[in-house]
């Protein structure tokens, strides 16, 4: 969150909520873990 944070502040003029950086690090990496959940799991 720390490093979300920081990015959030210096990386455009504007400043964003740290989520919006932090969202868009997360969804990607959610999206993985689920798909390699489902690879896992094996067909019935």
């Amino acid at each position: 969150m720390l490093v979300a944070d920081t990015v959030a502040r210096t990386a455009l003029p504007a400043q964003l909520p740290v989520g919006v950086p932090t969202g868009l690090v997360g969804a990607p990496y959610l999206l993985y873990l689920l798909q390699r959940r489902r690879s896992t799991r094996g067909t019935p």
